[in-house]
């Protein structure tokens, strides 16, 4: 067995395993950057050697335990100051697919758990490919959507092995299909279970070495294959005729991307060219337009194989930030189970406190739903479960934090409530735990209060708590510790958060843009626009949620809190709204009291009676004309401002870092670039 790695000899990153004339090769690593090509490359220069003396009759190409590499690396474009390192990764790429699709031994390309972006354009080098039947099961490569074109060659390939239509729908819609959608429409020769895939791709290199005998291709035919598909394969009139459709339905949209536009008219324009020239012109054509793209490109790079999982400028030079093993929760509501939930899927054990009964109990509920709807999916065994059951430990009150390494404080925005729970937890934890609160309307000078000099709090805040992916906006103190940071960075990393820094000023960045927006919205509700329409003309320009759901969401009382310390800033020129301190003294608070602007059971939510809204809140009554064009207008404007309030006082680090925090923190259209890259477009 020979080993290549560039990482210490105990952790493998590429394998290369010979057993019986049929090589192994198993790319273990996190995604493909430069560095990974380093490795692949030697690799597949000893294959060659080995073939072409005969010593070797086939090759398979597998990925670790999650499947296939992902990527490119996020920091090979984040890195790059010009564009002749991303052109010289997409040539790298493209060469080393199109060597192994050149060996002169079958090839036959394992599929199982995430194979997507770059590991699966090395994929479709392959002769053939086997989809691993288990869990989570996902192939795609990336669309327009992420900013990011097919690198290697990737869209050729895959409309050579599935046709014209179908390879267009899984770039331009970016699709992620599961192994049956893939078996039909030709991008898979066939489905096996986890423990067969090895034996079966095996076999398949008998197969092809035999077809390879006898003259034949060995390519399997598609499934379903209709007469327009089969065209489509056949005549370049049938292709440009999809290529038309597909620029219709691109038309139909308000503002189509201009990179599927792009990709399109590159695509028309290599038919006529040799395979070999086709697929050098489109990875040349791919790396110019990742050059291009800014905003856009960075907003959908920032992933979790980023270098900043290691803590990013805050870490070290050169050290890996080690992640926290023990984690105390103070709070058992919704954020502090959702905390609990995720940090256990990261491997630490977790300790959940509350002083109420009803807390605990929808805690551990809400775990125990989670495994075992993980177990049904067959995405975790009963007895891995079962050990995530050990790490989970839930009491009424903390006793000795000595050994844990992170406390988290989730209690209610109360500041005399928050500084007692965590004066408390410094009395019980060790000098060197770290203390954090989660927070958005109080600064960390603020929480440590009462504390001893020596220890520091500080804050985090997931804004939309709800969604499993988004923003961790994390207040830099004055006198914060760098290590500390890292930590912080880290553990947002690892339950899926992009860490934002931003200064320790309250309420934080995030919650400065959601007031505006709630404000806005409410302010168009007094004057008699329909909660609906507010709602539906947000949704029309593409947020993720409209401002008033959003506020349901994130809590009225929260909002209020943050609307209340905004007010006492004179440059913001801002006011809480009426009718959001009358809900809030009514306890009708939103999603966690089932009441709001909207009301909320199990199932789901519905709009509240609006005639009785107004009511209580002493609006006018709904007027006729609702004017769609002018909502979207009253509701951008105040973002647009609180934007560059916050890019003048250095809250954040710039325009780039306000598009990030407007799409992961506010769920502004990625589409649009972000606000600050929306700002300039219009302005």
């Amino acid at each position: 067995m020979l080993t290549v790695s560039a990482a210490p000899a105990d952790d493998r990153l590429i394998t290369l395993e010979e057993r019986q004339g049929i090589v192994r090769l198993e790319l273990a690593l996190p995604a493909i950057d430069l560095a990974a090509l380093d490795l692949i490359e030697p690799a597949i220069a000893r294959i060659e050697d080995a073939a072409g003396r005969g010593e070797i009759r086939g090759l398979i190409i597998t990925g670790g335990a999650r499947g296939l590499p992902g990527g490119p690396d996020p920091s090979l474009f984040l890195d790059s100051e010009d564009g002749e390192t991303i052109r010289r990764f997409a040539a790298r790429g493209n060469e080393l697919a199109r060597r192994i699709e050149r060996l002169p031994i079958p090839v036959v390309a394992i599929l199982g758990g995430r194979s997507l972006d770059a590991g699966l354009e090395l994929a479709l080098a392959a002769h053939q490919r086997i989809a691993r039947l288990g869990a989570g099961l996902k192939i795609g490569l990336p669309g327009p959507d992420a900013a990011l074109p097919p690198l290697f060659g990737g869209l050729g390939r895959l409309i050579e092995v599935c046709g014209l239509r179908h390879g267009l729908e899984l770039v331009l819609e970016r699709r992620r299909i599961g192994g049956r959608r893939a078996l039909e429409i030709g991008l898979v020769a066939e489905l096996a279970p986890a423990a067969q895939a090895t034996t079966r791709a095996e076999a398949r290199i008998e197969e092809l070495a035999a077809a390879w005998r006898s003259g034949r291709p060995g390519r399997p035919a598609r499934k379903n294959l209709g007469l327009t598909d089969y065209l489509q394969d056949q005549a370049a009139f049938f292709r440009r005729l999809e290529l038309g459709r597909f620029r219709r339905r691109l038309r139909e949209l308000e503002r189509p991307p201009a990179l599927a536009a792009r990709l399109l008219d590159d695509l028309e324009s290599r038919f006529a060219l040799p395979r070999f020239e086709q697929l050098e012109r489109e990875s040349a054509a791919a790396a110019a337009v990742a050059d291009r793209l800014d905003t856009r490109r960075r907003l959908s790079l920032m992933r979790r194989g980023d270098d900043r999982l290691r803590g990013g400028p805050y870490a070290p030079a050169g050290a890996t930030v080690t992640l926290p093993r023990r984690v105390a929760i103070l709070g058992a509501g919704h954020v502090g189970r959702r905390l609990a939930l995720a940090l256990l899927g990261r491997g630490m054990r977790v300790a959940l406190f509350d002083p109420f009964a009803e807390a605990l109990v929808a805690a551990r509920n809400q775990v125990d739903d989670a495994l075992d709807d993980m177990v049904a999916r067959g995405r975790l065994r009963p007895a891995a479960a079962r050990r995530v059951h050990d790490r989970f430990f839930l009491a009424p009150e903390p006793r000795d934090l000595r050994d844990v390494d992170l406390v988290i404080e989730c209690v209610p925005e109360v500041l005399a409530l928050k500084q007692e729970v965590l004066r408390r937890a410094a009395e019980l934890s060790a000098e060197t735990t770290l203390l954090c609160s989660h927070s958005a309307s109080y600064s960390p000078d603020e929480l440590r209060r009462g504390l001893a000099a020596e220890r520091r709090v500080q804050v985090m805040h997931l804004p939309v708590p709800e969604e499993s992916s988004g923003l961790c906006e994390i207040l830099r103190a004055r006198d914060a510790r760098h290590d500390e940071l890292a930590v912080l960075v880290r553990v947002a990393h690892e339950i899926g958060r992009f860490p934002l820094i931003s200064c320790g000023q309250a309420p934080n960045a995030s919650g400065r843009l959601l007031c505006s927006f709630v404000a806005a919205a409410l302010q168009l509700f007094d004057e008699g626009y329909s909660p609906r329409t507010i709602d539906h003309a947000a949704h029309e320009f593409g947020f993720a949620l409209g401002p008033l759901e959003l506020l349901d969401r994130v809590g009225l009382d929260v909002v209020l809190a943050m609307a209340r310390k905004l007010a006492e800033d004179p440059r913001a020129g801002f006011r809480a709204p009426e009718a959001l301190v009358t809900l809030v003294e009514r306890g009708e608070t939103g999603r966690r009291r089932g009441i709001g602007i909207r009301v909320w059971t199990e199932r789901g939510s519905t709009l509240r009676n609006e005639s009785e809204l107004r009511q209580i809140c002493g609006m006018p009554a709904t007027m006729l004309d609702q004017d769609g064009t002018r909502i979207l207008r009253r509701l951008i404007d105040p973002l647009v401002f609180t934007g560059r309030l916050l890019l003048d006082g250095r809250m954040i680090d710039g325009p780039s870092e306000l598009d990030l925090l407007s799409v992961h923190g506010l769920g502004f259209p990625a589409a649009r670039g972000g606000l600050a890259h929306y700002a300039e477009e219009i302005a």
